[in-house]
């Protein structure tokens, strides 16, 4: 799953969250892509949270597009939790 927040609203909860058992939150502003890549082909049976406090890239422009295009994108703003 892949959450990009533009306004970084939740970067300071993403190094605390934990969502269990064979789940891994990824820091895309802090793991280069390839890394990524290469940690999703060497550990199948785990799910990603991949976060970037930065807007979703261009295709033209994303590493991580061929991963993204076979995942679902969350969404979340302070406001609409609220």
């Amino acid at each position: 799953m892949f959450w990009n927040d533009p306004d970084a609203q939740f970067s300071a909860l993403i190094p605390r969250l934990s969502l269990g058992a064979g789940i891994e939150v990824v820091d895309l502003d802090q793991t280069p892509a390839l890394a990524v890549k290469r940690r999703l082909q060497s550990h199948p049976e785990i799910h990603f949270l991949f976060y970037s406090a930065v807007a979703e890239p261009a295709p033209a422009e994303d590493w991580l597009l061929d991963v993204r295009l076979r995942s679902k994108a969350f969404r979340a703003d302070l406001t609409s939790l609220l």
